[in-house]
């Protein structure tokens, strides 16, 4: 889509605003439906998950069907231009797109993850990302991932797909 979007002469800024406008996008979970710090479910899915916690990534909201996440950009975590590592990015919106995805208390796995870099960010940056769960049907489950910087700009798109394990 992004890529047909592209060639029909829109621009990556037209893109974002069409992410942000993204009903799906805005739709956060009623208060009720968050899985509570402390929680045998949040227990697992956060505090049992050694690399996002060595990254720095603080969940800050969590639900079925939906997370966020927030990640300061340290000075090693720079790539040799002097901006954010690609993989750093991924690996936060990877970790929202897991935590989203099994917050049903199910176990699903990603078997498709792709992301779009939009714009670059440097040290100091404070990046959010929000997953918000698109379809699920059967065992399979699509998701959107969105990474802003603190000024609210969108750095990087990111669509996954989990596998729902049986039992």
């Amino acid at each position: 889509m992004v890529s047909f979007l592209l060639l029909m002469g829109h621009s990556w800024e037209d893109l974002a605003r069409r992410s942000r406008k993204s009903k799906s996008m805005s739709n956060k979970p009623p208060a009720d439906q968050v899985t509570e710090q402390g929680g045998d479910l949040y227990r697992t899915l956060v505090e049992g998950d050694p690399f996002p916690k060595a990254l720095g990534v603080a969940v800050t909201r969590l639900a079925p069907g939906y997370a966020e996440a927030t990640l300061r950009v340290r000075e090693e975590m720079l790539n040799f231009a002097g901006v954010t590592h690609g993989g750093v990015i991924f690996a936060l919106a990877d970790t929202v797109f897991g935590l989203a995805s099994n917050a049903y208390g199910a176990t699903a796995l990603a078997i498709h993850a792709d992301i779009d870099f939009l714009r670059a960010t440097t040290a100091g940056a404070v990046l959010t990302a929000r997953a918000v769960e698109e379809s699920r049907g059967g065992r399979l489950t699509h998701y959107r991932v969105t990474v802003e910087d603190d000024e609210g700009r969108l750095i990087a798109l990111f669509r996954g797909i989990a596998y729902i394990k049986k039992g």
